[in-house]
């Protein structure tokens, strides 16, 4: 265990290794606290961290024993060195030994007032020659504070650091954007693919092509005066009256392709009942037993290897056992096989199986395979060997999760991926729960838009292809803090939202037959196109 230390600035404990020994106070400092940069303190070696100075001691110029500090109003004098003396130095030193020199014939009080003299004007003489060598902060010549070299190699280290810290700060900020234009680009790539397919769908009859060469202006209309309010008017109305004859002549289409489904469903109706009054005949070899007649008990044979117990002669007594020594044999209880359900999600936590364990789902055998953190492709690999005894009385719950939506992809590929894999697998029920929106302070704008491209392309191609049942997982969860956690996520209780929808769309599927299922593909088959009526009320609004 690391040994704990006081901060002296925020009187925290603190581990010693994340602190700094000021040398001059013997404090110890957080290095955040002192406003000094942790890297720049970790480069030093074991001298620089010996000779650190916490910001207070700097500031109030307060040094250690191996530093050189003088107060403002004591002067130092400097130690004397042997060097040559220059005739400057010589004439100063001639005239203070005159001054120093005894004269026999003045008074004592004189000579102690002319000795303070010479010794001040001395002291000033050599305080003039000590200032020029002194190092000082200030431009203009005046000493305020001393620096040691040592301080201004640590400064000069400090400075560096940063300098490389910035540097390192904006190559990244650089990549940064590379990626951020990189996601721009895909997403109006994606924006631009998306609307061409819309306006695709809109503009699929010759009607309309005709009428976008009609409205194409040219070059003189261009370069003339704006038109009149009169012309405009009719130029909607002539907008108008095209409208509506696109509309009558898809009512036109809509109703010749409405008579020939109903002449295919009468010619294999006609089909069905010849079918089923023509007997059909023995297969050759066979020969047709006559029915027995009327009164006449028919006697199966015995299967093989059963033994046959004669009744016993006449006249012979059955001994039975005792009333006391009979065994009693249970009545035999017919069970129901159990449906199964196997739920296929990313989940971490094991919190989706112990929910629906305790939902309203009798006889049923629920199992859950997690994969955390795992894409679709990787959730659907394999698929095919976990459903492969299951029947129509069963389940599979795919449980998408977030991993695909962190980042932007091709999801028209993932959508395709997804039904080329389940449109072979028609022996059982499917069913997908799409993945929720986040829900927090600040939202993840991307991430919610890459979930609801998603969702809607999944239920276009499904209501097209029809080979799964889709749950709107967001249908009914209240954007509230009570269901979502700080990171925007379901909770337990947001969850349990799910789980009962899908515990209910489970019981409604189980309900159904197999006819019935198929008579709700068709009703969603026929809800694809247009009616009689919405187009006559479309017709009705554009009039």
């Amino acid at each position: 265990m690391a040994s704990l230390v006081r901060c002296y600035k925020c009187k925290k404990m603190v581990n010693i290794k994340k602190t700094a020994l000021c040398s001059a106070c013997d404090n110890r400092y957080e290095l955040d606290c002192d406003g000094y940069p942790e890297a720049t303190y970790k480069l030093k070696d074991a001298e620089g961290k010996k000779n650190w100075r916490c910001s207070a001691c700097i500031r109030n110029k307060r040094y250690n024993n191996g530093d050189v500090i003088e107060a403002s109003n004591v002067t130092l004098r400097k130690k004397l060195t042997i060097k040559p003396s220059s005739p400057t130095e010589l004439l100063h030193s001639t005239k203070v030994q005159r001054c120093l020199a005894p004269k026999p014939n003045s008074a004592p009080n004189s000579t102690s007032l002319f000795d303070s003299q010479v010794l001040n004007d001395c002291e000033t003489s050599d305080e003039s020659y000590t200032t020029p060598n002194k190092l000082s902060r200030s431009m203009d010549g005046t000493i305020s504070d001393l620096i040691s070299i040592s301080d201004m190699k640590e400064t000069i280290n400090q400075l560096t650091n940063k300098l490389q810290s910035t540097e390192n700060e904006m190559e990244n900020i650089s990549l940064e954007n590379q990626d951020l234009h990189k996601q721009i680009n895909k997403l109006t790539i994606e924006i631009t693919t998306l609307k061409s397919l819309c306006h695709s769908s809109l503009y699929e009859s010759p009607v309309t092509n005709n009428k976008k060469i009609k409205h194409v202006p040219s070059k003189q209309n261009m370069c003339s005066t704006p038109s009149s309010p009169v012309s405009s008017r009719r130029s909607t109305k002539s907008n108008d009256n095209e409208i509506v004859l696109g509309l009558k002549q898809k009512i036109l289409s809509l109703e010749q392709q409405l008579e020939a489904a109903q002449k295919e469903i009468t010619a294999l109706t006609e089909r069905i009942d010849l079918i089923t009054t023509t007997p059909v005949p023995p297969p050759p070899g066979t020969t047709l037993v006559p029915p027995p007649p009327l009164g006449t008990t028919l006697v199966t044979p015995p299967p093989p290897g059963t033994t046959l117990v004669m009744p016993p002669p006449p006249g012979t007594t059955l001994v039975t056992p005792p009333p006391g020594n009979t065994p009693v044999t249970p009545p035999l209880r017919l069970r129901s096989p159990k449906h199964k359900i196997h739920m296929i999600s990313s989940e971490i936590s094991n919190r989706l199986y112990n929910i629906i364990e305790k939902a309203n789902l009798h006889n049923s055998e629920i199992c859950h395979y997690r994969m955390p953190k795992c894409g679709l492709k990787v959730l659907l690999d394999g698929i095919d060997k976990k459903v492969e005894n299951f029947t129509y009385s069963d389940f599979c719950i795919i449980y998408i999760g977030e991993e695909d939506f962190r980042r932007t992809h091709n999801y028209i590929n993932l959508v395709t991926f997804i039904r080329e894999i389940l449109m072979p697998l028609q022996h059982t029920n499917f069913i997908i729960c799409l993945p929720t929106f986040k829900y927090m302070e600040h939202t993840n704008v991307m991430f919610n838009s890459r979930v609801d491209t998603f969702n809607n392309l999944l239920c276009l191609d499904v209501e097209t292809y029809n080979y799964a049942y889709v749950l709107d997982s967001n249908y009914n969860l209240p954007y509230t803090h009570d269901t979502y956690n700080l990171f925007g996520n379901l909770n337990y209780k947001g969850i349990r939202v799910v789980i009962s929808d899908l515990v209910d769309l489970i019981l409604y599927v189980s309900t159904l037959t197999i006819d019935q299922v198929e008579a709700d593909c068709s009703q969603k088959a026929q809800s694809l196109c247009f009616s009689n009526t919405q187009t006559q009320e479309e017709s009705r609004f554009f009039l």
